[in-house]
C-alpha cells in the first residue's frame, strides 16, 4: 500500500512539474531515484499534527505532515506553510522544502488520504534548545495568546538575540514579512558541522502583522537615541533590514496572493473544488487583506529600521 502511495506520488508531481508556473516548481523527489521502498521508521502527534518520519532505500529521509482535523479551515495551515517555504527558499534562507500531498493518495501509519497533507525534506542539525550556548536564545516575536503590539514583534530582546548568529536576522526578517510569530527554539535548528541555522514548520504564516509592531518598537528605540546597542546588535540590524528590503522588492502583494492562490487551486480550495467551504474562503480573504497590510509596514519599518542604524552608526560609542 506504501508503495502504491509513493509511486503515485511521484506522478502527481512529474505533472505538477511540467505545468507549475516557475515559483511552484517544488519537487523534493529525484525522479531517477524512486522512493518506492520507503519506511515508516517513527510517528509523532504534536497538539495539531500528526508527523510521519520516512526512509528511503538510499537512506534519505523525509517528514509527512497532516493536520488532526477535518476541517478544511484546519488544512489551511498546510497551505500557509507551502507559501511560506516557497518564499524562503528564493532568497536561500535555510529551510526545509515542502511538497504538497493532494487529496486522494493512500497515506502511510495513521494518515488518511481524505486530507491534504505536506512532504518535506529533513534538515540538518538539532534543535537550538539542545545546545547549551543557544538554551536562552529566542526569535520568536510572538505567542498565541500575546498578539498585542507591544508584546511582538522586533522588540529590544528579539535584537539582542538575533545578532548571536548571521543567519538570524535573516530569519527575522523574513517571519515578520510572512506573520509567522511561531518561531520556537525548536523548530530553529542548529547543524554545528556546518554552523548553520536552519528553520521548519511555517504553518503560522499569515497569522498576525509583526511589521506594525516591530515599527511600533523601531520608533520607541529611535526616541531614546538608540542608546545601548553594540557593534553585533548595530549589524544584525542592518542585515534585518537588507533582508526585507529583499522581500519587498521581489515579492509585492498581487505576487504574494498569486503563490497562495496557485497552492489553494492545487489543493482543491478552488471553487466547486472538494475543499471549498465558506469559512475557508473567508480564511483567505483575511490572508490577502493582511498581506497588503504586512506589506504596507514591512516598507515602514525597513525605512525605521535604517534610521535607526544611521543613528546607531553616527553616535560616538
Amino acid at each position: 500500500m506504501f508503495q502504491v502511495f509513493i509511486i503515485t506520488l511521484l506522478l502527481y508531481f512529474n505533472n505538477c512539474f511540467s505545468s507549475a508556473e516557475n515559483y511552484a516548481h517544488r519537487m523534493i523527489i529525484d525522479l531517477s531515484h524512486p522512493i518506492n521502498k520507503a519506511e515508516v521508521f517513527n510517528c509523532k502527534e504534536t497538539r495539531q499534527n500528526c508527523v510521519v518520519f520516512i526512509r528511503d532505500s538510499a537512506g534519505q529521509q523525509f517528514v509527512i505532515k497532516q493536520t488532526k482535523e477535518n476541517t478544511p479551515l484546519a488544512q489551511l495551515d498546510s497551505i500557509n506553510e507551502l507559501f511560506a517555504t516557497c518564499i524562503a527558499e528564493s532568497l536561500h534562507i535555510p529551510v526545509n522544502h515542502v511538497d504538497l500531498i493532494p487529496l486522494g493518495f493512500d497515506m502511510p501509519s495513521n494518515l488518511t488520504k481524505q486530507k491534504i497533507a505536506t512532504l518535506h525534506t529533513w534538515v540538518p542539525g538539532r534543535p537550538a534548545c539542545e545546545y547549551d550556548c543557544y538554551r536562552g536564545l529566542t526569535i520568536r516575536q510572538g505567542y498565541r495568546k500575546r498578539l498585542y503590539v507591544e508584546q511582538i514583534g522586533l522588540n529590544r530582546d528579539i535584537i539582542f538575540n538575533m545578532s548571536v548568529h548571521q543567519d538570524l536576522p535573516r530569519i527575522v526578517a523574513l517571519d515578520a514579512f510572512l506573520g509567522n510569530y511561531d518561531r520556537s527554539r525548536s523548530n530553529l535548528l542548529y547543524d554545528d558541522k556546518s554552523g548553520r541555522f536552519y528553520i521548519i514548520d511555517m504553518e503560522r504564516a499569515l497569522s498576525v502583522n509583526l511589521c506594525f509592531s516591530g515599527c511600533y518598537h523601531i520608533k520607541k528605540m529611535i526616541d531614546n537615541n538608540g542608546s545601548d546597542f553594540c557593534p553585533q546588535e548595530i549589524e544584525a540590524l542592518r542585515s534585518f533590514g537588507n533582508t526585507l528590503n529583499t522581500l519587498v522588492n521581489k515579492y509585492p502583494p498581487d505576487k504574494q496572493c498569486d503563490i497562495l492562490d496557485y497552492f489553494l487551486s492545487e489543493a482543491g480550495f478552488c471553487l466547486n473544488g472538494p475543499l471549498y467551504h465558506v469559512d475557508a474562503v473567508v480564511r483567505i480573504e483575511w490572508y490577502k487583506k493582511l498581506i497588503h497590510e504586512m506589506y504596507a509596514d514591512a516598507i515602514e519599518l525597513i525605512q525605521l529600521v535604517d534610521r535607526l542604524v544611521h543613528i546607531l552608526s553616527s553616535t560616538p560609542k
